[in-house]
C-alpha cells in the first residue's frame, strides 16, 4: 500500500488517478491503505513525490530507530 507523506501540497493530482478511489482530500491527501492496490498511479503523477510505498516508509523508520539506539549505546 502507498502512504502520502508530509511533503504533500494538496494539489489534487493524485486523487483522480486512483482506480479504486482510496485517496481522500484534507489538509494533505491521505490513502486508505486497506483499499490501496499498489498500482503506483498516485506516485507517478505527484509533482513532489509525496506518495511512497508503505513498506519503504516503514523500513526507513525502523532503520532510523535502530541507528538512534546504536548511537545512544555508543555514547554511554
Amino acid at each position: 500500500a502507498y502512504v502520502i507523506n508530509d511533503s504533500c501540497i494538496a494539489c489534487g493530482a493524485c486523487q483522480p488517478e486512483c482506480p479504486v478511489g482510496c485517496i481522500s482530500e484534507g489538509d494533505i491527501y491521505s490513502i486508505d491503505e486497506s483499499q490501496c492496490i499498489d498500482c503506483g498511479s498516485c506516485a507517478a503523477v505527484c509533482p513532489v513525490g509525496a506518495p511512497n510505498h508503505s513498506r519503504l516508509y516503514n523500513t526507513v523508520d525502523i532503520q532510523l530507530c535502530t541507528y538512534e539506539k546504536i548511537t545512544t549505546l555508543n555514547t554511554l
